[in-house]
């Protein structure tokens, strides 16, 4: 179950959707979180405590600025715009998929660093596994082992479109594959992140969402190789619901 610790994502995070979700098809409810992870009851101990704690980073990544065109800025995304939604989403619309679907989530927090910087940030559960993109390249798979594995990806997307999240950007690196690693026998379990750029319907200041998902089946399609009979056996038409 996700942590209910206070948070500072209480007071400073108001992209939530006002509308309740959608309850998932059975049949998508017993596909998503078949293997489910129990959280880590020592960070819950940890962080009820509501003492400072100090670690360390053992690895910081600088992404830098890159802007070609001046137009570039109409779609510029602010850090705290994209922690509104990482926030709506592991701790509000999916809340109830921590542990299958998505990582566990401990809360979104303040840090400070050495030299004083403060920096809002999010605790997650840290799970092992290649990409999607990654396995999808490198573990053979015969026919029907590729059906379950796409049939299990449909059913998360379906479970997001449900709880109104629509991801905007894309990628196989999204997906991580978690369980049998390298033989291609077994079916991985798989495991969203990434929601930065992932709206909640009608949560960003009232704006409604697009759950087209024609980009995904592109990558699918023509990046991985996928035959798109497949793709229809294993993805049918959306429901009302997904939209």
């Amino acid at each position: 179950m996700p942590h209910d610790g206070p948070y500072v994502a209480d007071s400073i995070f108001p992209w939530r959707s006002p509308y309740p979700n959608h309850e998932p098809p059975r049949g998508t409810l017993d596909i998503v979180p078949r293997n489910e992870r129990p959280c880590y009851t020592d960070i819950d101990i940890l962080l009820d405590t509501n003492v400072n704690t100090r670690f360390m980073i053992t690895q910081g990544i600088w992404r830098g600025l890159h802007v070609k065109y001046v137009l570039r800025l109409l779609d510029l995304n602010f850090a705290d715009d994209m922690m509104c939604r990482e926030e709506a989403a592991y701790n509000d619309r999916l809340r109830h998929f921590q542990g299958s679907m998505i990582p566990h989530c401990y809360g979104f927090h303040k840090f400070v660093l050495p030299d004083g910087w403060e920096a809002y940030g999010l605790f997650m559960e840290f799970v092992q596994g290649p990409t999607l993109h990654s396995y999808l390249i490198q573990i053979p798979m015969d026919k029907e082992h590729l059906r379950v594995l796409l049939t299990h990806f449909h059913h998360m997307v379906r479970a997001m479109k449900f709880a109104g999240v629509h991801q905007g950007d894309w990628h196989l690196d999204q997906v991580i594959c978690s369980g049998p690693p390298d033989i291609g026998d077994e079916e991985p379990d798989l495991m969203l992140i990434d929601f930065a750029f992932a709206p909640q319907h009608l949560g960003d200041n009232g704006t409604p969402c697009q759950p087209d998902v024609s980009y995904l089946w592109m990558i699918l399609e023509f990046d991985m190789g996928i035959n798109d009979t497949l793709l229809e056996e294993c993805w049918p038409d959306a429901v009302w619901q997904e939209y």
